[in-house]
């Protein structure tokens, strides 16, 4: 079994995306049909870490490469090696559910089909680990103000069996706040994910929840000045707690003011 990397400089993997990385690739006969008058397709079968795709060429002097299909990782129900077709040692046989929920079966007839089965099922399992580590990653990270770096590293080390530097995390941290799966910002210096709202909430709880000036007014009257917008508010109760007129913000009203009423 060989890596693919490398094996078609300018051929069938040019068509494939730059998330596409190829794990392995072989040249193949596709069966979409249990009919023998079938003579199937020529193409290229390729491996990624989360996806079998396939594809297929054109043209003899210049060809042009297409992908005939693709699905994930996570989408096959079973894979296969039966008896040899069309020429071919063996043929590795998958079958996966489509987007309808209805189970279609691919048969590719080629060498080392029993390589590609054990790599399949392999790449699959990996890919339920890294679905699962960052299902839980994530629920941590929005269950708390702030996650370390360190945290993050050990879930992932523990899970998946490998080692992960500030930057990979940082990578990871950044791809899910541009998808929208969490909200906050990546502190590199501090090494850690700050959650946005539980941030907000605590600042303002410590820089906006008390009042800490006021003023008299000409009539006597005590003026709290809103620790949220700054404007004067008469304080004509003694109550801990006052409304700013101006913003509506609610604050604190601390006892040395309220001594003064």
């Amino acid at each position: 079994m060989k890596f693919t990397m490398g094996l078609f400089p300018v051929g069938p993997d040019s068509v494939l995306n730059e998330d596409e990385k190829p794990l392995l690739g072989a040249s193949c006969k596709l069966k979409t049909s249990s009919d023998w008058r079938d003579p199937g397709n020529l193409g290229t079968l390729f491996l990624t870490e989360d996806s079998l795709v396939f594809v297929t060429s054109s043209g003899t002097l210049k060809k042009r490469y297409e992908k005939s299909h693709f699905f994930p990782l996570r989408s096959v129900r079973n894979v296969r090696v039966e008896s040899a077709i069309l020429g071919f040692g063996k043929s590795l046989v998958i079958e996966w559910e489509a987007s309808d929920r209805n189970s279609l079966t691919y048969s590719y007839g080629m060498h080392e089909a029993e390589a590609w089965r054990s790599a399949i099922i392999a790449e699959k399992q990996k890919g339920e680990k890294r679905r699962n580590t960052r299902e839980k990653t994530i629920a941590l990270a929005r269950s708390q103000e702030k996650t370390s770096f360190d945290q993050i590293i050990s879930q992932y080390e523990q899970s998946l069996g490998v080692s992960f530097s500030d930057e990979n995390i940082g990578g990871i941290l950044a791809s899910w706040i541009s998808n929208g799966d969490l909200e906050g910002f990546v502190d590199r210096e501090q090494r850690q994910f700050v959650h946005l709202t539980a941030f907000k909430q605590k600042t303002e709880v410590v820089h906006y929840n008390i009042a800490t000036s006021f003023e008299f007014g000409k009539d006597g009257a005590i003026l709290i000045r809103c620790p949220a917008c700054n404007a004067p508010s008469p304080q004509t109760e003694r109550s801990n707690r006052a409304k700013c007129g101006h913003c509506g913000h609610t604050f604190a009203v601390p006892r040395k003011i309220l001594d003064l009423i």
